[in-house]
């Protein structure tokens, strides 16, 4: 399982020194590019190769305990859910190995074609490459 290590910053925390919320939403997007680089099909090849892109459809958290700042911290993305055309990743986040919030996005396999967005069935190449993501 991918593990991404974070250290809570200054800027990323509010007055009380609690991480700003929206900051998840931030470390959630960048872990899950870094997942599919980790799985082998970076977003950024498979814009470039296939035309297609993964935009988020929906997206939801829930902090349980709060980060402050100086902590050490670690995200683990992976895919919870796979469907014909889209894909649900979960981000678990942990300090000290004691979840502390999750966080879910559902992202849409889009091929783009002549400047149109059109949601498309994952090719079964890519539902193979998805599933290894333990």
């Amino acid at each position: 399982m991918l593990k991404i290590k974070k250290h809570l910053e200054w800027g990323e925390t509010d007055p009380a020194q609690i991480v700003f919320y929206p900051n998840y939403f931030r470390w959630f997007d960048a872990a899950g590019h870094e997942l599919f680089k980790y799985l082998g099909i970076p977003l950024k090849n498979l814009m470039e190769t296939e035309n297609i892109i993964v935009p988020i459809l929906n997206v939801s958290a829930k902090f349980m305990k709060p980060l402050k700042y100086d902590d050490d911290f670690e995200i683990r993305p992976y895919i919870s859910k796979i469907n014909e055309k889209t894909i649900e990743i979960t981000y678990d986040v942990y300090k000290d190995d004691i979840m502390h919030a999750t966080g879910t996005e559902v992202r849409g396999w889009v091929k783009q074609s002549d400047g149109k967005l059109k949601l498309i069935n994952i090719d079964e190449k890519f539902i193979k490459i998805l599933n290894k993501n333990e």
